[in-house]
């Protein structure tokens, strides 16, 4: 037994026993090297994954040499759709890396986004950017200079005439412009001579829009000829449909011509607008007003060059319907249904996963809603595959007619594909 001066001690909870030792049997390349191939395919990914939502730009000269060069990249939408600004806005400004790279992060640019560098004895280069794509070469060579001249159709030169060379096609990112002189004559300098592709616009007033895609190797001269083309006046104003509802602002709203880009106007405080650069008659192009506010739509406008047209302006309409294949019966997820009325000449919207739509932005009167999507090869019987081409998605489509009324809530619309 303890003496008075001894502690007595409670004994140990013992653990239990963990029986590993079928681990311990494993062989070695079981424990210890699958885990670390895991593991590294895991860290791979993930930064495939990390890499993908970034872009990356280094800037290199002609020979693609790359060159540490210090300077800033703009970035700028890059946007083709029929309403979209043009030149196209800005999204940032960056600063490279000593090395002459930049890495943006995909929230940065969304899809893919239009890039521009300025450095003097270099001049002025753009690049597309894509998010999880290869590098970007950022091409630098010489700044060099095309000579040209703007005239009408008489031979007149066109004084004052303004030149805007864009990068990127028509809605691209604006390069450079000038305007022309007295004489129509204009000179176009630093754009660098690895840029070999050019779009040129020429916007005068009273005559139409002047565009042309130009190659650097065509040479170092360039003429246009402008059709005279009078404005076209307008108003936008509110239809009968439209009493009892609040007006929406009729003043300062930007207005563009669907597929002339750079041709804009705003309009007065009472809705009024004045549109140049139109093709002259009798060939017309339709207005849009991507400002307008939400709830309010109108049916497509056409303009003419020298006629004067309001846009009736009405409260919008909610379409719902189905979209279904006619060769299976089911409904078509992610089938895409659309108008061409409304303030952006396309409204639009996307099926869910039982073929169901809501669409916006339906005027009063009669509607075509259209409606299409790339389906297996296999869901298309073989007797439909004509003219289809041999691709293993084929695209199928339809339309359907609505007459929508005002005070009245349309019937859910059934749209078949075939």
């Amino acid at each position: 037994m303890p003496t008075d001066s001894e502690t007595v001690r409670a004994p140990r909870a013992r653990r239990p026993q963990q029986n590993t030792s079928w681990i311990r049997r494993l062989p070695w390349t079981i424990r210890f090297v699958i885990p670390a191939m895991l593991l590294f395919f895991l860290g791979r990914e993930g930064w495939r994954a990390f890499e993908s939502s970034r872009g990356h730009i280094q800037v290199v000269d002609a020979d693609g040499v790359p060159l540490a060069i210090a300077g800033r990249v703009e970035v700028f939408v890059a946007d083709e759709s029929p309403s979209a600004a043009s030149p196209t806005p800005q999204i940032g400004v960056y600063d490279l890396e000593p090395d002459g790279s930049l890495t943006l992060p995909a929230d940065e640019i969304g899809d893919r986004a239009l890039v521009r560098m300025a450095v003097s004895g270099h001049g002025i280069a753009y690049g597309v950017i894509e998010p999880g794509a290869e590098v970007l070469p950022l091409r630098l060579g010489q700044p060099m200079q095309v000579e040209g001249r703007v005239i009408d159709t008489a031979g007149v030169p066109v004084a004052g005439a303004l030149i805007q060379v864009l990068g990127g096609g028509a809605r691209g990112v604006l390069l450079t412009e000038v305007e022309t002189d007295a004489e129509g004559k204009f000179a176009v300098g630093g754009v660098s001579d690895t840029v070999r592709s050019w779009s040129f616009r020429v916007l005068a007033r009273d005559y139409e829009l002047g565009q042309i895609d130009w190659l650097s190797r065509d040479g170092e001269r360039i003429e246009f000829t402008l059709n005279p083309s009078p404005p076209a006046q307008g108003r936008l104003v509110l239809d009968g449909t439209a009493a009892g509802s609040e007006a929406p602002p009729l003043g300062d709203l930007e207005l563009r011509i669907h597929h002339l880009p750079g041709v804009t106007a705003r309009t007065r405080d009472d809705g009024r607008f004045s549109v140049h650069h139109l093709p002259p008659a009798p060939r017309f192009a339709h207005v849009l007003v991507p400002d307008l506010p939400r709830g309010w739509t109108y049916r497509r406008t056409a303009l003419r060059s020298g006629d004067t047209r309001d846009v009736l302006l009405q409260p919008a309409q909610q379409l719902r319907g189905r979209v279904v294949n006619g060769h299976t019966n089911g409904g078509v997820a992610g089938a895409v249904v659309y108008h061409e009325h409304g303030p952006n000449g396309i409204e639009s919207a996307v099926c869910d996963g039982d073929g169901r739509f809501v669409l916006d932005r339906v005027p009063f009167g009669p509607v075509e809603v259209f409606a299409d999507v790339m389906v297996s090869r296999a869901s298309v019987p073989s007797d439909k595959l004509e003219g289809k081409g041999r691709g293993r998605k084929v695209l199928i489509q339809g339309s359907e007619s609505v007459f929508v009324q005002p005070g009245k809530e349309p019937e859910p619309l059934q749209i078949t594909m075939w």
